[in-house]
């Protein structure tokens, strides 16, 4: 079983964290109908 020796900080913990934030999705209007979507997500 995984369990830590010490206790991570604040400053760790939140440094992992960095990377879990929300992307913006990129929109694109299609050409032809001028309906806005997702890349790749018709």
């Amino acid at each position: 079983m995984a369990v830590q020796k010490s206790r991570k900080s604040r400053s760790r913990r939140d440094m992992r964290r960095s990377h879990h934030r929300m992307e913006i999705a990129e929109i694109s209007v299609d050409a032809t109908t001028g309906e806005k979507h997702r890349r790749h997500h018709d």
